[in-house]
């Protein structure tokens, strides 16, 4: 890992969706992604911010990954419940 995966380009509240946009649209692209998993905190918060798994790149990688992203969102590859970030 050349570059700190430190950049969120994509947050969503479905496990199972973030670790297909990482093996299934980001690497396959060459981009190196990692989930964060956001659904434990230490202190209360809305029900609203209750999950989230953001999805990780490094900087250097952070604008074709919300390419390659958002044309998978536009053909149904992943689904709209989740937010491009950035």
């Amino acid at each position: 890992m050349s570059d700190a995966l430190e950049t969120a380009v994509y947050v969503t509240e479905d496990a199972a969706e973030a670790e297909a946009i990482c093996d299934e649209v980001l690497t396959p692209n060459g981009i190196e992604a990692f989930v964060r998993d956001r659904t434990s905190h230490v202190f209360p918060v809305p029900a609203a911010q209750a999950s989230a798994f953001v999805i990780v790149v490094s900087s250097a990688h952070a604008k074709d990954a919300r390419g390659h992203l958002g044309e998978a969102r536009e053909s149904g590859v992943i689904s709209k419940h989740g937010e491009l970030v950035g």
